[in-house]
């Protein structure tokens, strides 16, 4: 397999990965009473002005997926250590969209998974 190549920017990494932690408390709260929950990295308002925008469901959508960005075709022999430690990159985690009990599984099953990596590096 080779030497890892190994990215250190612990901030930004954190970032990342507390953004699974605010969509759970944000769709166990549903304030807006909605169906629907998307998130979307600050990042993409980096701009000075940007004209109002709206988010639609695709008419075709399927409701127990979450939609994300792929920014290339997904190689299935990556493993997860392989994955974390080379920084492969399959979908942008920055916009995604789904089904509030979806979004919620989801958020419940990243921080397990992340939990049981650190875990399973100790």
């Amino acid at each position: 397999m080779g030497q890892y190549v190994h990215f250190a920017n612990s901030e930004y990494s954190s970032a990342m990965h507390a953004k699974y932690e605010e969509i759970l408390i944000a769709t166990k709260a549903n304030f807006f009473c909605t169906r629907y929950f998307a998130w979307i990295d600050i990042g993409y308002f980096r701009k000075e002005y940007m004209s109002p925008f709206e988010i639609w469901i695709p008419t075709n959508f399927n409701s127990s997926l979450v939609a994300y960005t792929e920014m290339k075709d997904r190689e299935p022999e990556l493993d997860p250590k392989r994955i974390v430690y080379t920084n492969a990159i399959w979908l942008a985690g920055g916009f995604f969209i789904g089904e509030l009990n979806v979004m919620t599984r989801l958020a419940e099953q990243y921080m397990r998974t992340v939990e049981m990596m650190i875990d399973n590096i100790r």
